[in-house]
């Protein structure tokens, strides 16, 4: 097989930075569109905000291990 030529070899670099840059190009554009996505919903949660006001959680419990199976039995541990 025949020897590559530095041109030849420095074209094909040139199109691998290419398609690098058209990968890239391609990235940022999704990065963009996420970003638009991400400032609308945060446009209409602040909106929602505004017009009912926060939740009020204190009424609220968190989550444990005990309540999250559905298994809030105190007698469970007593045998």
């Amino acid at each position: 097989m025949a020897k590559k030529n530095k041109a030849q070899e420095d074209r094909e670099g040139q199109n691998k930075i290419r398609k690098a840059e058209r990968k890239l190009a391609a990235a940022l554009a999704d990065v963009d569109k996420a970003r638009a996505r991400v400032a609308r919903r945060e446009s209409k949660l602040s909106g929602l905000l505004q017009k009912y006001g926060s939740a009020d959680t204190s009424s609220i419990e968190p989550e444990t291990d005990e309540t999250a199976d559905g298994n809030n039995n105190s007698d469970d541990a007593a045998g």
